[in-house]
């Protein structure tokens, strides 16, 4: 089996699979497409089966990648097609997240594949899943969120967000490094990602009880 390694490290986001043809250091393998992304580098990794899960629905593997060893070339409709050698350069990610409640401060560093679309849904759904992990979110709270993206040839981006009592899936700094990647400008080098997260356990908003204006006529 092989692994198509779209997060490693703390984090890890793989999909395995069969291998359905070897040639010298090309392969064929799934037997169906990854994402049917076409032609884009992503990393390739082995894999180890420890088990099959039976279900009248769909039948699945448990398994873990192993090291990277080449690079997924093409992802088409009959499968995907792979390269063993070196694997793409994936962009190095740090989540902190600090609660000021409960005193929990925890880190989680991983390398996420480089990629216009992947990415950013990948560290979406990755960042949700950490703040869920790590908090509960039952009561009323802040969400404070600074995101930095180093950018080659342009230096760093840093974002702030405040999100209050609304769920980490609803912050904007989570889409920051999918706007980066896949804005519609030119394609950039992403050469490393942070979220820091402060949760304060009270809620920071305010609310508008009414509007009005001094004219109904503007010059």
């Amino acid at each position: 089996p092989v692994g198509v390694q779209l997060a490693s490290g703390d984090v890890d986001w793989t999909a395995t699979g069969t291998v359905t043809y070897i040639e010298d250091k090309k392969l064929v393998a799934f037997g169906h497409s990854f994402q049917g992304g076409g032609q884009y580098p992503l990393p390739m990794c082995g894999a180890y089966v420890h088990t099959f899960v039976a279900s009248a629905q769909r039948s699945f593997k448990l398994s873990s990648p192993l090291a990277l060893g080449g690079t997924l070339h093409q992802d088409r409709q009959a499968g995907i097609v792979c390269e063993m050698g070196d694997a793409p350069t994936m962009i190095p990610v740090k989540v902190r997240i600090r609660a000021a409640g409960s005193g929990r401060d925890q880190t989680w560093n991983f390398k996420l594949a480089d990629h216009p679309f992947f990415s950013g849904f990948i560290i979406h759904q990755v960042a949700a899943g950490l703040f869920d992990a790590t908090e509960e979110w039952t009561e009323e709270h802040t969400q404070k969120m600074r995101v930095t993206v180093d950018i080659k040839g342009y230096g760093r981006l840093e974002v702030t967000d405040t999100n209050p009592s609304g769920g980490a899936y609803n912050s904007a700094g989570l889409g920051v490094l999918a706007r980066v990647m896949s804005n519609p400008f030119e394609k950039v080098t992403v050469t490393g990602c942070e979220y820091d997260v402060e949760v304060i356990h009270k809620p920071m908003s305010v609310s508008f009880t009414a509007a009005s204006v001094d004219r109904l006529e503007a010059r």
